[in-house]
């Protein structure tokens, strides 16, 4: 999948982060980063277990759906599609047709 950046300030947490390559979380955004560059759909990371890959409940008002993958607990990597969501017939996002997300936030989403 290609992967973009929300904003500056995401990119530059996780190039701060990238730049301690022994520390866990480093480690682990590496890791997650290539598992989702790897991906050709979000759906190929469905059943992989390291990622953890969830759909977070939409809150009231928000446009895009929010995705996570797990980095040391309790942070995640959390993630939207890119451009237009497609959607799946009966409603929610088609994760077979999710080809490009972007980057939000690596946060304590619980």
């Amino acid at each position: 999948m290609e992967i973009a950046y929300e904003n500056g300030q995401i990119r530059k947490e996780i190039a701060r982060l990238q730049k301690k390559p022994g520390q866990l979380r480093a480690r682990l955004i590496d890791r997650r980063i290539a598992e989702l560059r790897a991906a050709a759909t979000l759906k190929d990371l469905e059943n992989l277990p390291g990622p953890r890959l969830h759909q977070w409940k939409r809150k009231p008002g928000q446009k895009k759906a929010v995705f996570s993958v797990d980095l040391d607990h309790p942070y995640r990597l959390l993630f939207q599609v890119e451009g237009d969501e497609p959607q799946l017939a009966g409603g929610g996002v088609d994760w077979q047709k999710v080809i490009a997300i972007e980057l939000v936030s690596i946060d304590d989403p619980h």
